[in-house]
């Protein structure tokens, strides 16, 4: 089928130097085709946790099951690649990121804990990642295959990789269509007080007194309207992790 667009898994090749900047153009290979694309990456974090649950539930099915193949008659490569079968979800918020992180940060999941790098040598694997791909040529390819970015128009004699990223087709993609499925947010960061705890509940696994309200200041401005931040979660230095309930005060 011929697509203009499509959303694939993608890992930076490690011996290529350069960054992966989000809205550049690529050489995209798949198939016997190469064609120019525009590319944007993000979800790393996300997708390390979706593609550690991926490994788990893969390796039990081998072990019960034995190896299982693909549809495409493409994908072989990808598995050869070491780039998983996994579902994009259109309903899963994405936190933003302007282009390709060649490292995952210390805050990929909530309440501190450190990353996870998904698959395979973690000290030798770039982290994996979402990518739009926008072929500036329309191109007859099935779902699955593999594909490779490529800064083909780089100097033949710098000495230096030009195999950007490979990939594996998850989803088509139509710029007119699907644009606005796409969901991510950014993070906000705002510094106030505690000024009160709320009222003490005795823990019934523990017998710990905990407190599960607080009451801060300084947070907003006295104009600000407080119903759009109302239920949005928010996170502390410690990594606790809590709602915004109601306005306080005046």
């Amino acid at each position: 089928r011929l697509i203009r667009g499509a959303i694939a898994v993608v890992r930076k090749v490690r011996f290529f130097k350069g960054g992966l900047n989000s809205g550049a153009k690529f050489h995209i290979s798949v198939g016997h085709t190469t064609v120019m694309a525009t590319v944007t990456f993000w979800g790393a974090r996300e997708i390390a946790r979706q593609a550690e649950e991926h490994l788990a539930a893969q390796q039990q099915s081998v072990v019960e099951n034995g190896e299982s193949h693909g549809k495409s008659s493409l994908g072989g490569s990808a598995d050869l690649a070491g780039l998983p079968r996994l579902r994009f979800d259109w309903d899963q918020d994405f936190l933003h990121q302007d282009n390709y992180l060649d490292s995952l940060p210390d805050d990929t999941d909530w309440g501190g804990r450190s990353s996870h790098q998904p698959v395979g040598k973690q000290s030798e694997e770039m982290p994996l990642h979402w990518a739009r791909i926008e072929f500036l040529t329309p191109v007859y390819c099935p779902m699955d295959s593999l594909v490779i970015g490529s800064r083909l128009d780089s100097e033949v004699n710098a000495n230096a990789c030009r195999l950007a990223f490979s990939g594996r087709l998850v989803e088509r993609y139509d710029a007119k269509s699907d644009n606005g499925r796409l969901r991510s947010y950014t993070k906000k960061e705002k510094v106030g007080t505690v000024c009160r705890l709320g009222d003490p509940y005795k823990r019934g696994d523990d017998g710990k007194i905990v407190r599960y309200e607080v009451f801060g200041t300084d947070l907003f401005k006295k104009e600000t309207n407080m119903t759009q931040f109302v239920g949005l979660l928010i996170e502390t230095d410690a990594g606790d992790v809590g709602t915004i309930q109601s306005s306080f005060g005046t």
